[in-house]
């Protein structure tokens, strides 16, 4: 019995655009850059209101940057763990695809 691996579901990637697939890939960049930015002007704002300068701005700041690079380690590694379970899922299938061609039994 020949198995042939069912193809896979179609990807949000198959049907959109380089440039958006590009965005995506660097979105990890934007947040690690904006996060720290957004969140130092919002401290900037808050020494000046309240006569705390510099330490709400380097608080903040340090904040968002540390928020920023556990955001990107985590999607990168939820990334990871879904290639390979597709690669799992992929080899499984050819496998006993495989195995019926050889004639053997043993794995």
């Amino acid at each position: 019995m020949l198995v042939v691996p069912r193809p896979s579901r179609p990807s949000e990637s198959s049907n959109s655009s380089p440039i958006s697939e590009q965005l995506k890939q660097s979105s990890g960049s934007f947040e690690l850059v904006l996060s720290v930015v957004i969140f130092g002007g919002l401290g900037w704002y808050l020494d000046r209101r309240f006569g705390t300068t510099p330490w709400l701005t380097i608080v903040l700041s340090v904040l968002a940057a540390c928020g920023a690079v556990a955001s990107v380690y985590y999607r990168y590694r939820h990334r990871i763990a879904t290639l390979r379970a597709e690669t799992d899922a992929l080899r499984g299938a050819i496998a006993p695809a495989e195995v019926a061609t050889n004639g053997s039994t043993e794995s």
